[in-house]
C-alpha cells in the first residue's frame, strides 16, 4: 500500500537479500512507527530506524539491497493519519545506521507516497509510487544519482483519472528498468507497465484479461533477458505475466485445491528458470473463509503451488490470517529465498511473519 489511511499494525512489507549472511525486512509496528529487521546469518534482531519528526504514522514499504552498506527503504509518512499529509519517505543504511535522506515533492502535488525500490549500485536506484493533485493521483518515480534523489517524468495514461505504481525492477546496466501498477480506465483498473530505456520512461502494452471488472500489477522481476509481473484480476484471480524480449504474455498459475480467490503481491527470479511469486488465498469452506499463505515456483516450464506455512489463527468472524507481502531470493549459487508478511495468532493481533526456503522447504523464522 502507498498510502496507509489507518494505524498500521505489526507486519513486514519489503524484503532484500544481498547474501546469504545479509538481509533486510522493513514494514510497520503497531505504535504507527518504521520497522526494520535485520539478518546476519543466524538471526533476525530489530535495528532502530528513524520516523520523521512529529509523523504519527510512518510506514515503510519495500526495500532494496546491493551491499551491507548499500541499502534502501521507501515509504511515506502521515502527520495526520490520512492522506492530507502524506509525504514520501525515504531511507538509507549506511553501514552503521539508518538515516533520512531527502525525497522530491512533485509539483502541484499535496501528497506523495512510495511503494517499491530497486537498486543496482551505490550510483544508481529507483523508487516508485505516486502523488496526490487534487482528486487525482499521477505516478511518481524518482531516481538515485549517487548524490540526491530526483524525480523523472513518468506516464500517467489514466487521464483525468488514478493512475498508481506499486513495484520496480531494474537490471545492473541501469540502462533498463520496468514499473507497474495500474491506471484507471473509466470504472475499470486496468494493468500498466512501464519501462525505461535509459533515456525516458514509456508505457508498454500488457495484458488486461479482467475485463470490467478489472485488472493490476503488485510487483515486476528481471529474469536475465525478460521479465516477470504479478497481481491479479476480476476481483479475486492471480495474474502473472512475463516479458519474452519483443512482449508481454499472461502465463498460466496452479490454483490451490479449495481456493475461492487469489492475489499475488511480489515477485523475485533467481534466473530464468528459477523464480518466486508469494501472496495468498482465500479458502473456500466457511461463510468466512480463512486466509492462507500463498508460494509458486517458476522452474522453467510452470508455475507450481510450493508448501508453506500459514500460522494464522482464528479471528472471530474473519477467519484465519496468513498472507505474504514480499519475497526476495538470495544471488547466485546461494539458494536460499525469503518470503514475508503477517499473520493473526488466535488473537485480534497482528504478527510479522518471516519464512525462509532452504532445500527442506519452507520454514517459518521467528524475526
Amino acid at each position: 500500500m502507498i498510502f496507509g489511511y489507518a494505524q498500521p499494525y505489526n507486519s513486514v512489507n519489503g524484503l532484500a537479500a544481498a547474501s546469504p549472511t545479509e538481509a533486510w525486512a522493513v514494514g510497520s509496528a503497531a505504535t504507527g512507527q518504521n520497522l526494520a529487521e535485520h539478518w546476519n546469518g543466524r538471526a533476525w534482531t530489530r535495528v532502530a530506524v528513524p520516523s520523521p519528526g512529529k509523523s504519527p504514522v510512518s510506514v515503510l514499504n519495500a526495500v532494496a539491497a546491493v551491499s551491507s552498506a548499500g541499502t534502501w527503504a521507501v515509504g511515506y509518512s502521515s502527520y495526520y493519519g490520512n492522506h492530507t499529509r502524506v509525504k514520501a519517505l525515504i531511507e538509507r543504511w549506511n553501514g552503521w545506521a539508518w538515516k533520512q535522506v531527502a525525497s522530491p515533492t512533485p509539483g502541484g502535488s499535496q501528497s506523495s507516497g512510495l511503494a517499491a525500490v530497486a537498486a543496482t549500485g551505490p550510483s544508481s536506484a529507483w523508487a516508485v509510487g505516486s502523488s496526490r493533485c487534487g482528486t487525482t493521483f499521477k505516478t511518481l518515480i524518482e531516481h538515485w544519482n549517487g548524490r540526491a534523489w530526483k524525480q523523472v517524468a513518468s506516464p500517467s495514461p489514466g487521464g483525468s483519472d488514478n493512475s498508481f505504481l506499486f513495484g520496480v525492477a531494474a537490471d545492473r546496466s541501469s540502462s533498463s528498468a520496468w514499473a507497474v501498477g495500474y491506471y484507471r480506465s473509466g470504472t475499470t483498473d486496468r494493468t500498466l507497465i512501464e519501462r525505461w530505456n535509459g533515456r525516458a520512461w514509456t508505457q508498454v502494452a500488457s495484458p488486461n484479461p479482467g475485463g470490467s471488472y478489472g485488472s493490476s500489477l503488485n510487483a515486476v522481476a528481471i529474469a536475465g533477458s525478460g521479465a516477470w509481473a504479478v497481481g491479479d484480476f476480476a476481483g479475486e484471480r492471480a495474474l502473472i505475466e512475463r516479458w519474452n524480449g519483443r512482449t508481454w504474455r499472461q502465463v498460466a498459475i496452479s490454483k490451490p485445491g479449495g481456493s475461492r480467490g487469489i492475489i499475488l503481491k511480489a515477485v523475485t527470479a533467481a534466473g530464468p528458470s528459477d523464480a518466486w511469486a508469494v501472496g495468498y488465498y482465500f479458502t473456500d469452506t466457511r461463510v468466512e473463509p480463512a486466509v492462507k499463505t500463498l508460494i509458486e515456483h517458476w522452474d522453467g516450464k510452470a508455475w507450481k503451488q510450493v508448501a508453506s506455512p500459514s500460522p494464522g489463527g482464528s479471528v472471530g468472524s474473519s477467519g484465519e490470517q496468513s498472507l505474504l507481502d514480499a519475497v526476495s531470493a538470495a544471488p547466485a549459487p546461494s539458494s536460499d529465498a525469503w518470503a514475508a508478511g503477517y499473520y493473526t495468532p488466535g488473537s485480534a493481533s497482528v504478527t510479522p511473519l518471516i519464512e525462509r526456503w532452504t532445500r527442506m522447504g519452507w520454514r517459518q523464522v521467528v524475526p
